[in-house]
């Protein structure tokens, strides 16, 4: 292996922890945050967004089942986020960062599992 994969492999391994330690920091400052009164919802203002996304003059050629998947993913990115950060107020940061590093897993899993309905509807 030459120098320069090296130093690349190195620089992405470094993104990929920094990320995690960066959950873990959210994790906990959100844990702390919700026991000195910081409110659940708080994080769901951004389904409140999404119509300056609709309406913008910036992407005149989104239509609208672009607009809707786009909607639903943020839907579902929104309430995921709540769930979670519900749970971090029930229990620990530790469970929601060591749960966070299984997303991977599960996604995976999922894609096996659904990989066959999608080769039988196609």
């Amino acid at each position: 292996m030459n120098r320069r994969n090296f130093f690349k492999e190195i620089l992405l391994f470094a993104a990929m922890v920094s990320l995690e330690c960066s959950y873990v920091g959210l994790h906990v400052t959100y844990k702390a945050a919700t026991l000195k009164g910081l409110s659940n919802m708080s994080s769901s203002s951004t389904l409140t967004q999404l119509p300056l996304l609709s309406t913008s003059k910036v992407f005149p050629s989104v239509k609208f089942p672009l607009t809707s998947r786009i909607f639903l993913l943020g839907l579902l990115g929104s309430l995921a986020q709540i769930l979670g950060y519900e749970g971090i107020a029930y229990s620990s940061p530790t469970l929601s960062s060591a749960i966070s590093n299984l997303t991977s897993a599960f996604t995976f899993s999922l894609a096996v599992f659904l990989l066959p309905l999608q080769l039988i509807f196609q």
